[in-house]
């Protein structure tokens, strides 16, 4: 029997506070438990009172509503790797994991989920499976979107993930040849 491997994609997105960032993913994360598509967070800052506050006001099944709240939007500090290896149950269906906060906290949380999908990926596994890592950054801390957008596959807006050309015009990814 062949095993698998991950099949990682990098999303980015810009936000200017913790309500927008909240809007900024219902309607992404409605589609992905729509899908059946694990949902794991890694956030800097709680969300979850803001999540609430949406989740009241918009019009989805009550079932998709309640799985939602059941997604973690409390703060994860960041701790040991093995904190972070708990929190991610690789199974056979896809995941997705949005990592919100400071550009420090973001980059910390990464290097251990690279050293997650490492490890899997040397081991091997019995089903494909496609994680999507969403970084969030706060547009206040952004001080060179150009590099972030750089160490990214794509945009992650309202509309959901996009070509990062659609919305920077002029923006040219930099390749490692």
């Amino acid at each position: 029997m062949r095993l698998e491997k991950i099949n990682l994609k990098r999303t980015c997105s810009f936000y200017i506070s913790e309500f927008h960032l909240s809007t900024l993913l219902l309607p992404y994360i409605t589609d992905k438990v729509r899908r059946n598509i694990q949902v794991e967070t890694f956030l800097e800052d709680s969300i979850k009172s803001n999540i609430e506050k949406v989740i009241r006001g918009i019009n989805i099944e009550e079932y998709i509503k309640k799985d939602i709240m059941k997604i973690d939007w409390s703060n994860f500090e960041l701790t040991k790797y093995s904190k972070i290896v708990d929190r991610i149950k690789v199974e056979d269906r896809d995941i997705n994991i949005i990592v919100a906060g400071s550009k420090e906290y973001i980059e910390n949380i990464n290097i251990s989920l690279n050293k997650l999908i490492e490890n899997l990926n040397a081991k091997g596994l019995r089903d494909k499976i496609n994680v999507t890592i969403n970084n969030c950054y706060p547009v206040k801390e952004v001080l060179s979107v150009k590099e972030i957008l750089d160490k990214h596959d794509l945009l992650l807006n309202t509309s959901g993930e996009v070509e990062i050309d659609t919305v920077f015009q002029d923006y040219r990814k930099v390749s490692n040849i």
